[in-house]
């Protein structure tokens, strides 16, 4: 089966190689692939967004992410209360230090070793002994803030939709 989607719409194909006599073998694992690249071909012409027709309420993992890199922020596209989630690269818990171990140079060939003899519960281990840091795991990346917007009288709303263009990195919410 081959999708594809443009305009909104999936076209779907179903190929049944055995009733179609004439394709054979490689002939017909050709076409298919042809067929299948000609219809990935379509799709990608056409613009790939994420949509969605409720708002992301408090999951984040339901909001839009858009951000450069450097500056980013969530977005949940919720009509009478919209959250932002902002981030800024720089924002990290404490201070600059080294999270390597000072055995762990001289311990990487040993757990390389195991890991290639199928000993991974010993690689393991010997892993967490020698190379993970014991001073800390490392600086927890931390959010900037977050941006509250209220718009009185919009908890009531219809053919609600949100979108983020993935070509623009543009979102929108209407």
């Amino acid at each position: 089966m081959i999708q594809a989607v443009k305009n909104n719409v999936y076209m779907t194909m179903k190929i049944h190689v055995k009733t179609l006599p004439f394709f054979a073998g490689k002939k017909a694992i050709t076409f298919y692939l042809c067929l299948s690249f000609i219809l990935s071909a379509l799709a990608q012409k056409e613009q790939l967004r994420l949509w969605y027709d409720k708002p992301a309420g408090a999951v984040w993992e339901a909001a839009l992410p858009i951000g450069n890199g450097r500056l980013a922020a969530m977005v949940y596209g919720n009509p009478e209360k919209e959250i932002l989630k902002l981030n800024e690269a720089t924002i990290w818990s404490g201070g600059p230090s080294r999270n390597d171990g000072p055995e762990a140079l001289a311990a990487l060939p040993e757990v390389r070793r195991l890991i290639f003899e199928g000993k991974y519960a010993e690689a393991s281990k010997l892993a967490a002994e020698k190379i993970k840091s014991n001073k800390n795991n490392g600086m927890k990346y931390q959010p900037a803030g977050d941006l509250n917007l209220v718009f009185p009288g919009h908890d009531s709303y219809e053919n609600y939709y949100r979108e983020l263009d993935l070509k623009t990195a543009v979102t929108k919410t209407s």
